[in-house]
């Protein structure tokens, strides 16, 4: 007897994890990423402010900032789960919230970025349908742009 379409769909879903696999959706970087590179550019990283790096990844940004001279540190559930979460001048949480499924998980970690956040919270996502659109705002001068 042949498999039916709904079958054949049963057992393709029977292998999804609903679960994102977030760790998978950490590049491998040359370069910094554009939030880093915003930040840079927007005199944040001139190695007078601390730098922190919440949901790091595989760590290069922080190794390319370290060879720059720029001390920074940073935290990854899966990469870096040793590693402290600290305050600093500038937190970075370069498209964390993309990865994250539950609406009220991905405000607990924004939250938890706000509140470590001393000088600068840099907030990277990507909409869907949205081209590449960035603002770097100090945190102590909230801005509103649509």
């Amino acid at each position: 007897m042949a498999a039916t379409r709904t079958d054949n769909l049963e057992i393709l879903l029977a292998d999804i994890d609903d679960r994102i696999a977030r760790e998978r959706t950490a590049l491998f970087r040359d370069r910094l990423s554009t939030p880093f590179q915003a930040l840079l550019k927007h005199g944040f990283i001139d190695g007078s402010f601390t730098v922190f790096d919440y949901g790091c990844g595989r760590g290069d940004d922080l190794r390319l900032l370290e060879a720059g001279g720029i001390e920074a540190r940073g935290w990854d559930p899966h990469y870096a789960p040793k590693e402290p979460i600290t305050s600093a001048d500038v937190v970075n949480l370069g498209f964390v919230i993309n990865v994250i499924e539950a609406p009220n998980e991905r405000l607990k970690v924004l939250r938890k970025a706000f509140s470590l956040a001393k000088r600068v919270l840099s907030v990277s996502v990507m909409l869907q349908g949205q081209g590449r659109y960035e603002q770097v705002t100090p945190r102590s001068q909230p801005k509103n742009y649509s």
